[in-house]
């Protein structure tokens, strides 16, 4: 498919298209292997390569209609064929790719025994509820498009039937009663069709459960034992029918309401039939992500509407739950997502019948839910929220050292819910503590985050870690001297990523207008020595603050010291202050600016690692408020302002840049750095001069990647993973994260795993990655002495600029599987009779060729 195989029409290409091609395109691990669903629309790879490849194929051969007949025969055959026992969602993009070429050449027309099968494949029902839809209505569009021409010849019952429905359909859509849906309906396929008797199960559940709720308005149920006999009849049919969706999605509105709120605080009975209800649909949420947004929001609304002091039972619990355990979408529910797309683009009027239409709001609007929930807990729900911070807390705390950079338990979303937490714990200190008590207990908590801040190596939990630790600063000044301690302590080196951290913090507290003068000039003094560190790191960061602090010490008025400005002079003057590195331009935090909703749920800083896509966006909450203004819903205050994500605006060449100011395109979008990823303003040496490496030739740091999952010495692991980092690789997988505390690994690796993406990439998987990764366009390169194997440094070795890089065991190399996905072997030259290399040095050589190729510099080369 990816060289558009299109040989001459003959009986042979027919043969090989109906059973080799179709046979392997309709293969399940196929289509689940490419489900992209990270941001943005779910989109299946391989689904819509078929559907281009069908469509390409049929439009070739439209001027031979005896072979273009022969090929849409065998595109219906197989998708109607039971037996075969097709992935459901092959049917969905052969269809598609069938319709499209259609409707792009009104000369390809198919034949009336064509269209006979499209009309009963529009009756199948062994489909997904979407999928099903999607046939439904495509084979009918279909049918009713090409019915003029294909009944000249004849007439047919089942086309004439077929078209009847479509009109059917059609009319229905014209009364446009699916504007603004907010609540499901039934399924299209449903319309024209008798109820099974599940389905007629199911509407008598809903009625049930409406019945219910009426009852509860109109208090016709006064009784305690009707309630929970009514309750407990709904989850009997619940549980017969195997959980359908609709009912399960109305269900926490119900449990929830009002009615049951104020009669749960009269009732045990009650009571308890609410919180055994709610643990089901918690229970049943973490496999039905469509749950959360329902039941989020009905919790919302039962918290808010409660009177300060009566709590909701189980909250900080529930909050728990879902920030350690946020439902994932299924693989069924992302196809089911991606075909609700195809089916909207199939007809203007089709429009309405997204996600929401079948699953009702998204995951994230639950999300949004979750986060807005935690921010207006009232002084009633004291003990929640601390709670809730005690055990994220102590959960981070607890974890091993030094930790991956990526770990399956820990989330931004913990973070966030613990921001959040600690903008009401200084609230609650405010009103209730005094004044010496209340900084020893924040002075404790800071203790915790500077712990945490220490330890972690991924640059967005660091940023949100900040955060919180400014904000406390902000809160009680009194504390802010403890950076100044801090920073003057003579062992720099013990660990100098976190010296940089308190520094950023430092000049962060030191640019606010309301910092006291004296704290202002101090950091400044102790930055100067700070920048002539022989700790990189350290020396680095303490340059890259110097602008910042000595443009708000301008502003205000504040004499700095001579040396100061010297050597923000100096620092103005080379050559990165004018071109920052990316990282530069997306992890600058302005309290005033920047502390607010918007940036915490999707900020730029979301792209200082890309390890995580934001769980919820600003149009989440937007939709959630517009639902707390149709239900009349009164809201305590936030304990954190809405605000924009909105950067600041471009310094002008010559002049200091503003405090954090960052350097945006015309979209107001950070632009990319022209000296690419490095970190660095100066290096320990100056030879990179010589060797002609100007800015504008270095090459993006995130254009290769590392698999060492083959590989299983940690010494050799170890020392992959340093020059990985060295010549500026962005991320390495290898077969066990674990292997990263392992002290033969951090011998060699010393501290260059803590500074890049360390991902878990288990061998049997490396094939189906590397496939993926193809798709995408990037090129596989394996190095490896085969018979094809170009020679490193040759005329004829040119390596791309986005590649893969395998690396092969110790003992067997790269396996024939992994090998049959590699685009481009390599082999290093040599002149002895080894005829072999440690798998570290192979690695070591064909990075820095790479690195001479495309003239990288990150860091210290």
């Amino acid at each position: 498919m990816r060289s558009r195989f299109q040989p001459d029409a003959s009986d042979a290409y027919v043969d090989f298209f109906a059973s080799a091609f179709l046979g392997w395109a309709t293969q399940g691990s196929l289509y689940t292997a490419t489900l992209k669903a990270k941001s943005g629309p779910v989109r299946c790879g391989h689904g819509d390569r078929v559907a281009a490849y069908v469509q390409d194929t049929l439009q070739r051969h439209v001027c031979d209609p005896s072979v273009n007949a022969k090929l849409i025969d065998a595109i219906l055959s197989r998708s109607s064929d039971r037996r075969s026992g097709n992935f459901p969602y092959a049917i969905v993009y052969l269809l598609e790719g069938l319709c499209r070429a259609c409707e792009d050449n009104p000369k390809l027309i198919p034949g009336l025994g064509h269209l006979e099968k499209l009309a009963n494949l529009a009756t199948q029902t062994a489909l997904p509820e979407v999928a099903r839809d999607y046939v439904h209505v495509r084979c009918l569009k279909l049918c009713r498009d090409s019915s003029h021409e294909a009944l000249e010849g004849g007439r047919s019952s089942a086309l004439t039937e077929a078209v009847r429905r479509w009109g059917n359909v059609c009319h229905r859509l014209e009364k446009s009663e699916f504007a603004g849906v907010t609540s499901l309906k039934d399924p299209i396929a449903n319309w024209d069709t008798k109820l099974s008797n599940r389905d007629i199960l199911e509407k008598r559940l809903l009625e049930k459960c409406h019945d219910l709720r009426e009852t509860l308005v109109s208090l016709r149920i006064t009784s305690e034992d009707g309630i929970v006999e009514a309750v407990d009849d709904i989850w009997s049919d619940i549980e017969y029918l195997e959980y359908p969706k609709a009912p399960l999605i109305s269900l926490p509105q119900i449990l929830l309401s009002d009615q049951f709120r104020i009669m749960s605080e009269k009732s045990i009975n009650v009571q308890d039939v609410v919180a055994k209800s709610l643990r089901k649909l918690q229970d049943l949420s973490e496999h039905r992500a469509y749950l959360l947004a329902p039941l989020m929001l009905a919790v919302r609304q039962w918290v808010c509407a409660t009177p300060v002091g009566k709590g909701f039972p189980g909250l900080a619990d529930l909050i728990l739950h879902y920030a350690e355990h946020l439902p994932v979408p299924t693989v069924d529910l992302q196809f089911e997502d991606a075909t609700s797309s195809l089916l909207q683009a199939v007809s203007p009027d089709l429009s309405e019948f997204g996600y929401d239409y079948y699953f009702g709001l998204r995951q994230s609007v639950g999300v949004a839910a979750l986060l807005d929930l935690v921010s207006r807990l009232n002084e009633g729900e004291d003990a929640v929220w601390r709670s809730v911070l005690e055990n994220l807390l102590g959960r981070w705390k607890r974890q091993k050292t030094p930790p991956p950079t990526v770990s399956p338990w820990k989330s931004t979303l913990q973070l966030q819910i613990m921001l959040l937490c600690c903008e009401h714990s200084q609230d609650w200190l405010e009103r209730h503590e005094p004044a010496s008590e209340g900084v020893a207990r924040t002075r404790a908590l800071l203790n915790d985050l500077h712990y945490l801040l220490s330890i972690e190596p991924l640059p967005s939990y660091r940023y949100l870690l900040s955060w919180m630790i400014v904000r406390i600063y902000q809160r009680v000044p009194s504390l802010q001297w403890d950076i100044l301690t801090n920073l003057s302590a003579t062992d720099h080196h013990a660990n100098p990523k976190y010296l940089a951290a308190l520094m950023k913090i430092g000049v962060i507290l030191a640019t606010c207008e309301d910092c006291q003068p004296e704290f202002a000039v101090r950091m400044a003094t102790s930055l100067v020595p700070l920048a002539a560190s022989s700790k990189i790191i350290i020396r680095h960061e303490a340059q890259w603050q110097v602008p910042i602090l000595q443009a708000s010490c301008s502003r205000r008025s504040l004499d700095s010291g001579d040396a100061f400005r010297e050597l923000d002079l100096f620092v103005k003057r080379l050559d990165k202050f004018e071109q920052p590195p990316r990282e530069r331009q997306l992890d600058p935090f302005i309290p005033d600016r920047d502390h607010n909703r918007s940036n915490l749920v999707e900020g730029p800083w979301f792209e200082l690692d890309g390890i995580e896509a934001p769980t919820c966006r600003e149009e989440d909450f937007v939709r959630l408020y517009e639902i707390d203004t149709e239900i009349c819903l009164a809201l305590p205050p936030s304990c954190i302002p809405a605000g924009n994500v909105v950067p600041t605006a471009p310094a002008t060449k010559g002049e200091p840049q503003a405090d954090n100011d960052v350097r945006l395109t015309a979209d107001r979008t950070p632009a990319p750095s022209k000296a690419g990823e490095s970190r660095a303003l100066q290096t320990k040496g100056k030879a990179y001069l010589a060797s002609g490496l100007e800015a504008e030739q270095q090459v993006r740091r995130n254009s290769i990647v590392v698999i060492a999952s083959l590989v299983d010495n940690p010494y050799n692991l170890g020392g992959i993973a340093r020059v990985a980092e060295i010549f500026g690789a962005s991320e390495m997988h290898l077969q066990n994260q674990n292997v990263t505390s392992n002290k033969d690994f951090t011998s060699v690796s010393v501290s260059s795993h803590l500074h890049f993406p360390i991902l878990q990439l288990s061998a049997s998987a490396v094939p189906t990655y590397l496939h993926e990764r193809r798709a995408e366009g990037w090129v596989v390169v394996g190095i490896e002495q085969t018979d094809r194997s170009l020679l490193l440094g040759s005329d004829a070795c040119k390596l791309p600029e986005r590649i893969v890089l395998v690396l092969g065991g110790e003992k067997e190399g790269i396996p024939a599987l992994v090998l049959a996905e590699c685009d481009m072997l390599v082999e290093i030259p040599q002149q002895g009779i080894t005829r072999s290399l440690n798998v570290q040095t192979a690695a070591s050589i064909v990075l820095y060729e790479y690195s001479r190729q495309h003239r990288t510099t990150s860091g210290n080369v």
